[in-house]
């Protein structure tokens, strides 16, 4: 498998463990109104999921049992809602790297312009989750 095939599978897998873990933040917020930052920021990350799939349509399906896997390690976390907004804003840091440099290996420009629009998305994720670290 090439480089760029499994960084591609990569960040699908990242997006879904994302979507399944914003969630969970969002079940155990402190207030109403940081539940419904954190479903929205879920969705954002589903939608990238579903783009990162149709990218990958036609090519070998990615490991489905490790995104399970995942799943499943992030809903029996212990985190507090603090420790998930740190973890998380860790992680939208590294994946706005990733997809700046998915996008610098794109073979044409519609790939380097979608994989740069979701290094935008998550680079919002991450401002907003320091606004929450800054609230707490």
């Amino acid at each position: 498998m090439n480089e760029y095939w499994r960084a591609l599978c990569e960040a699908y897998q990242d997006e879904l463990r994302a979507y399944e873990f914003y969630n969970q933040l969002a079940r155990i917020a402190p207030s109403p109104e940081l539940s419904r930052i954190l479903a929205t920021i879920a969705k954002d990350e589903y939608a990238h999921a579903r783009t990162l799939a149709a990218l990958m349509s036609g090519m070998p399906a990615p490991n489905w049992h490790s995104v399970t896997e995942a799943s499943e390690a992030v809903s029996s976390s212990t985190l507090t809602f603090k420790e998930g907004i740190e973890t998380a804003l860790e992680g939208e840091l590294g994946d706005m790297a990733e997809y700046a440099t998915l996008a610098k290996t794109a073979n044409t420009l519609e790939l380097k312009l979608i994989f740069y629009s979701i290094a935008g998305d998550e680079y919002g994720h991450a401002r907003t989750f320091m606004t929450i670290l800054v609230m707490l």
